[in-house]
């Protein structure tokens, strides 16, 4: 694949870019997009994360 197409990989995967945007770029192939998409978003949720924390240090 393109470099452009492992970088927006890259974005998507992090969350920082949309499926919406992916979808909408015309400069990709279904294929190239496809393959972006593949993966879904990792996205970490911080309150979750503090949460824990929280109660991990008043046990």
């Amino acid at each position: 694949m393109s470099q452009l197409t492992e970088s927006l990989k890259r974005l998507y995967k992090s969350g920082q870019v949309t499926a919406d945007y992916i979808n909408a770029r015309t400069s990709l192939t279904k294929e190239e997009k496809t393959y972006i998409l593949s993966e879904e978003p990792v996205i970490e949720d911080n309150y979750e994360n503090a949460f824990k924390v929280l109660v991990g240090e008043m046990a």
